[in-house]
């Protein structure tokens, strides 16, 4: 399959937004599989504590006890 096509105001936007998803991955990288999948499921695709923890069979409780130890674990800028 060829690299997706897109028009200049697309390609603005991604253009905008690949050096601070990298930045992201880059910051995360240290981080559990568990702790990282997590928080890209809350931070890139905006999904609620609760639809996070339906994916991955934890309470939303347990899914904010691991949000809040991978943000304590990150690094600071």
């Amino acid at each position: 399959m060829g690299k997706p096509v897109f028009s200049a105001s697309e390609q603005a936007l991604v253009d905008q937004v690949s050096p601070a998803l990298a930045g992201f991955e880059a910051r995360i990288a240290g981080l559990s599989s568990r702790q990282k999948r997590v928080l890209r499921l809350r931070v890139l695709a905006g999904e609620s504590l609760e639809a996070i923890g339906q994916r991955i069979g934890f309470t939303s409780e347990r899914v904010r006890k691991i949000i809040n130890k991978a943000l304590s674990r990150l690094p600071s800028r």
